[in-house]
């Protein structure tokens, strides 16, 4: 196996002390509301290769004002989605937090077990198989953890994500909720470890059907052919696609009703697309809005996971087309979300981090083509060679 650089980096965006003809601006003692903002699967250099091709006030804002971590790493292997989300929540690491892995073995009771999967709690607003889930088997506290005790329990804190790994360990054990997109429903949900029942904002927010929305559209490129140069080329043997297919445009309409008399949306589909990502930023804006985030005199704390490059980097390769439109749709969420939150809370009242819950190693077959060394673990031909 390949070891990557962990993260992309971490950016942190906050007012800095001004003098002008007017007087000294002197930044307050503490942000009223932090920002964390994760991206599954993300490296420094993918970020590098377009970044000029990227928005003034998206990523680049963050890069240029905030402080830059170029070369960022933690010191374990596993380059998984769920022990990242609790080293960047706890600043621990997975022999501390406890969560090695998406998945891990118990031997004692001969089971596999998922890194939020709890059966002592109840789905809230969504169904049953996608609402068994709490931070039980987190170990440790989280920064946000931290931060409610610090104020007295004060502060408010929350995370979404569209995967409940990301929600769940990004808003850490006394987090005032945690919401998770439901792949059978369309909508955002939660599970009795927070709440017994969904805000009315979030049910109103829910009966907009915006997962049928995006769904019903098409997958094209944002950008102009040129600003995808540095991407292999889109028909790429090397990449899976959407049941063979491997091109722009993608009918995701199409796509997710399937054929057959008795169609039905298959709303895995959407996490699948940059559209995933849009849905959890008008999620964040709304929550911030309606739970009135920033707007007292305690620190509040939201952490937002963004999961489309890590599902559309496993489906089509970190060098894709797909890939980089997805980077390129990312960005302009970032701008988005900077501009609402400067416009409601104030620059100098808001601190946001940015950083990769994990990097990616290219398509081996992509460097194998140009004769580096590369391969693929098989682990059922090891279980045999053990066996032997």
């Amino acid at each position: 196996m390949k070891r990557t650089i962990f993260v992309t980096a971490i950016l942190v965006f906050f007012a800095t002390v001004r003098v002008s003809s007017q007087g000294a601006y002197i930044p307050p003692d503490k942000p009223s509301l932090i920002v964390g903002i994760i991206i599954e699967q993300l490296r420094f250099d993918q970020l590098e290769k377009i970044r000029d091709h990227l928005g003034d006030n998206g990523i680049r804002r963050l890069i240029n004002e905030g402080t830059s971590f170029r070369n960022a790493s933690y010191a374990y292997l596993l380059t998984q989605s769920a022990p990242g989300f609790a080293t960047i929540a706890t600043g621990a690491e997975p022999s501390f937090h406890g969560i090695p892995s998406d998945n891990w073995y118990e031997p004692f009771n001969e089971e596999l077990i998922y890194c939020t999967k709890d059966v002592s709690v109840n789905p809230v607003g969504g169904s049953y198989e996608f609402g068994l889930h709490s931070p039980s088997r987190l170990s440790v506290s989280t920064f946000s953890d931290e931060l409610k005790l610090a104020s007295n329990m004060g502060s408010r804190a929350y995370g979404i994500g569209f995967s409940d790994q990301g929600a769940i360990l990004g808003a850490g054990h006394s987090a005032d909720g945690a919401f998770w997109f439901d792949e059978r429903s369309g909508t955002w949900m939660s599970s009795t470890y927070y709440m017994a029942e969904l805000p009315a904002w979030l049910n109103d927010f829910n009966s907009l059907s915006l997962a049928d929305k995006y769904l019903s559209g098409t997958w094209d490129k944002l950008k102009e052919e040129s600003y995808y140069s540095i991407s292999l080329p889109d028909s790429s043997v090397h990449e899976a696609g959407f049941s063979g297919r491997l091109i722009f445009p993608y009918d995701l309409d199409r796509m997710s009703l399937g054929t057959g008399l008795a169609r039905r949306r298959d709303y895995s589909l959407l996490k699948e697309t940059p559209f995933s990502n849009t849905l959890t930023t008008e999620l964040a804006i709304r929550l911030i809005e309606e739970e009135e985030l920033g707007m007292d005199e305690f620190t509040d704390y939201l952490s937002i996971v963004y999961s489309a490059t890590d599902n559309i980097g496993h489906r089509f390769g970190p060098s894709s087309v797909e890939a980089t439109d997805a980077i390129y749709r990312l960005d302009r969420e970032i701008e988005q979300l900077l501009a609402y939150l400067n416009e409601k809370i104030g620059k100098r009242n808001i601190l946001v981090y940015f950083t990769a819950a994990h990097g990616v190693c290219e398509v081996p077959s992509v460097l194998d083509r140009v004769s580096i060394p590369s391969g693929y673990f098989r682990p059922n031909q090891a279980i045999t060679l053990l066996r032997s």
